[in-house]
């Protein structure tokens, strides 16, 4: 087998380097990103938004801000972060075929974030703990309400 002359360039991505060992070329390797870490600008741009609210929030509680500025100031971060969050799942959909991790990781976590309903009480101020009795006690409830 030949030797390639060091520092020279082979027919493939890789490189020569002193040491006789190869190494990869950003052309030939492209960089993923890595799994989890999907931010967009508008992501920060919600995350900015979330903060700002909750300086806010402080200062209207302290009488420093109406109430009227403080919901414009919800509404305008609730609507980043709906954007934002479409954006993402816009993005996990187009690249779902390269990238089958970072979309079964969010479809996980959206899973895994589903909470059960605490038990309630019925009428007769029995604890329902099991589902069929928290349905029961719902639809008893809202039969009653119309």
């Amino acid at each position: 087998m030949g030797e390639i002359p060091v520092g020279q360039r082979g027919s493939g991505s890789l490189d020569v380097v002193q040491g006789g060992s190869l190494k990869g070329t950003q052309e030939g390797f492209p960089q993923a990103e890595p799994a989890g870490e999907m931010t967009s600008l508008a992501e920060q741009g919600a995350l900015a938004g979330t903060q700002e609210e909750r300086r806010v929030y402080h200062l209207w509680k302290k009488g420093q801000v109406t109430q009227e500025e403080y919901r414009g100031l919800i509404r305008s971060c609730r609507e980043e972060i709906r954007k934002a969050k479409a954006q993402l799942e816009l993005r996990l959909a187009t690249l779902v075929r390269d990238n089958k991790k970072c979309f079964y990781k969010y479809i996980n976590n959206k899973m895994r974030a589903k909470e059960s309903l605490h038990p309630l009480l019925d009428a007769r101020a029995n604890i329902a703990t099991k589902d069929e009795e928290k349905a029961e006690v719902l639809s008893a409830f809202f039969a009653s309400v119309s």
